[in-house]
């Protein structure tokens, strides 16, 4: 089985291939967040050239599916349901935060920066979900560190204004060829992406 993957909901571009469950080429493309429109599908004919695999042969495609960027969830998830709808296989969605998760299961706290002094988060082990996908204060963040010191941390931490804060190293294209799990199937002329927007913080004027 051969399975498309990619992300573009943080700065960061994530495509790969998987064969039977196993990444066997990929690209991680730093600080693309203004150019992952113009990356992404090249990028994937490059991966697709390099491994001799043609869009024909992919059985199936993994995306995430946010929160994060309300640009970039839009390239991915567009391009995704594209590979689905015309080549008519599976679509598997996945949060974007469980794609941060640890890959050795032990529990992690997953973030990205949501802007407005609010972070992004979610608490996964494994498959298992500890605190669903919300928008939170970054104030409650921290709190949550101190409550749990013994969780991973994985993700963007920079508008926390902390220092010293250890997170793992990123395991998204890990988590993406692993998505193609039952409950992740989707409707690929259905689906929409999750912004989490109405809980988006509301400026102090």
């Amino acid at each position: 089985m051969k399975g498309l993957l990619m992300d573009t909901s943080s700065a960061t571009l994530y495509a790969a291939v998987a064969i039977d469950g196993k990444t066997i080429a990929k690209r991680e493309t730093k600080d693309a967040q203004r150019k992952q429109s113009e990356l992404l599908l090249p990028t994937i004919k490059e991966l697709l050239r390099e491994v001799g695999v043609s869009a024909k042969e992919i059985d199936y495609v993994v995306a995430g599916k946010g929160p994060g960027s309300y640009t970039g969830l839009r390239i991915s998830l567009t391009a995704s349901k594209v590979f689905a709808l015309s080549l008519n296989i599976p679509l598997y969605l996945c949060s974007t935060l469980s794609l941060l998760r640890s890959i050795d299961d032990r529990p992690t706290i997953c973030l990205l920066d949501a802007k407005a002094n609010r972070s992004y988060i979610g608490i996964y082990e494994g498959d298992k979900c500890l605190l669903a996908d919300q928008a939170m204060s970054n104030g409650d963040v921290i709190s949550l560190f101190k409550e749990h010191p013994d969780y991973l941390v994985s993700g963007q931490v920079a508008q926390l204004g902390l220092d010293g804060i250890a997170v793992i190293d990123d395991p998204t294209i890990e988590n993406l060829a692993r998505g193609n799990k039952e409950e992740n199937l989707s409707d690929a002329l259905s689906a929409k992406p999750v912004y989490l927007k109405e809980t988006y913080a509301t400026p102090n004027l």
